[in-house]
């Protein structure tokens, strides 16, 4: 049987989801169920929809506790999880932080009462930017897991993919990974099943050589070029680490120590990739 494949836009971006192995009429049906699903977390979790459940959140900062919809609420429990295990580097609060400065948004920026109940501290707001992608990409594996589905590929925006099983033919899927400039490529990584994502520092600049991403301790976005490629057992840890990565700087491998099961390539600002020991083996560096 041949692929099924789709291109849908949701979050500002492309999600292009691939299947193989299951008949092209189930295969369109799961498509269409995706990409339903990850229409419904835009919804919930778009900080730039004003009637989004998060911008909804956001507005009630320092007013006590809101009861949001139960995947923001599954979503930003992990986000507080990573938010310690990462001492600081990932924190969905930096739209806050953005506003007033390290110093001016409590610690911790939101608390989780009881199930569905959320309270955010005064001045705080939220921003699932940079894991909200990952989530819908584990959301959509786990409806193809339930479909039947054993070999699919799914990229959300270039930024976060899933390998469900072994491609047609091969063993590892083959990732291209971009260089600084554009049209250039480090090099090739061959990837098992699995969770990617990449992230660099001024892949959106704020002004000329300042970042979109920002270090949440200090308030600051990053001024020197950095890129991660992390690969996890999850899309959503992988797009979280990917950020925190950036924000260690050139001392990753230390954030590394507080997870299991997670790969780096690092590209600090003088363009040499750097990679974890097993990682290095599935990593063809171009010449």
């Amino acid at each position: 049987m041949k692929g099924v494949r789709e291109l849908h836009y949701a979050m500002g971006t492309l999600l292009d989801v691939a299947l193989f192995g299951i008949p092209e009429a189930h295969g369109r049906f799961l498509l269409r169920r995706c990409a339903e699903d990850v229409r419904r977390l835009e919804g919930l979790l778009s900080a730039h929809d004003p009637v989004s459940a998060l911008s909804r959140l956001n507005r009630q900062a320092g007013r006590g506790a809101v009861r949001v919809p139960r995947p923001l609420w599954t979503l930003l429990k992990r986000c507080a999880r990573l938010q310690r295990r990462t001492g600081g580097t990932f924190d969905v609060a930096v739209g806050g932080v953005l506003r007033q400065g390290s110093a001016g948004v409590p610690r911790p920026a939101f608390s989780l009462p009881a199930p569905g109940w959320v309270a955010l501290a005064p001045g705080a707001c939220l921003d699932l930017g940079g894991i909200g992608k990952g989530y819908a990409v584990d959301r959509v594996v786990a409806r193809l897991r339930r479909g039947g589905v054993r070999c699919a590929f799914v990229n959300f925006g270039d930024s976060s993919l899933y390998a469900l099983g072994r491609p047609p033919g091969g063993e590892r899927w083959p990732i291209a990974v971009r260089g600084r400039q554009e049209g250039a490529w480090l090099g090739l990584l061959w990837m098992g099943e699995g969770a990617l994502a990449t992230s660099c520092t001024l892949g959106r600049e704020l002004a000329p050589g300042i970042g979109h991403v920002v270090d949440p301790r200090r308030g600051q976005p990053l001024r020197q070029w950095r890129q991660s490629t992390v690969l996890a057992p999850t899309a959503t840890l992988a797009e979280a680490l990917s950020t925190a990565v950036l924000v260690y700087g050139r001392r990753w491998r230390r954030l590394l120590k507080r997870f299991r099961g997670v790969e780096v390539l690092y590209v600090g600002p003088r363009g040499v990739p750097c990679c974890t020991p097993g990682l290095r083996r599935f990593w063809q560096e171009s010449v």
